[in-house]
């Protein structure tokens, strides 16, 4: 569908120079304006990521109880401390200084 309505535009156009300079004037304005919204959507975006890596939305990382049903084991880990999960940094901590 496309190439049929740029031959008509063509057409309409090869032969009418009046109508050449409004479709050429209409697609200068319509360059522009998507120049114009390009632009704000750049400084947009631009803005995004500055607030998210500024922590302007920074939610608080309060530490959450540890509920019984948590640290349910069936099976037990294959390390040192049974009771630790395998990055759990402070429970390890715990687990060295009631060993010594």
């Amino acid at each position: 569908m496309q190439p049929i309505r740029n031959y008509a535009i063509r057409a309409i156009t090869r032969y009418n120079p009046e109508s050449r300079a409004k479709a050429t004037q209409h697609a200068m304005s319509e360059m522009k304006t998507w120049t114009f919204i390009s632009g704000g959507m750049m400084v947009a975006v631009a803005a995004a990521v500055v607030a998210n890596f500024t922590g302007a939305s920074h939610e608080s990382h309060e530490e959450k109880p540890q509920l019984a049903y948590m640290r349910q084991r069936k099976v037990q880990f294959p390390w040192e401390c049974n009771d630790c999960t395998l990055f759990d940094s402070e429970c390890k901590k715990k687990f060295r200084e009631s060993q010594q």
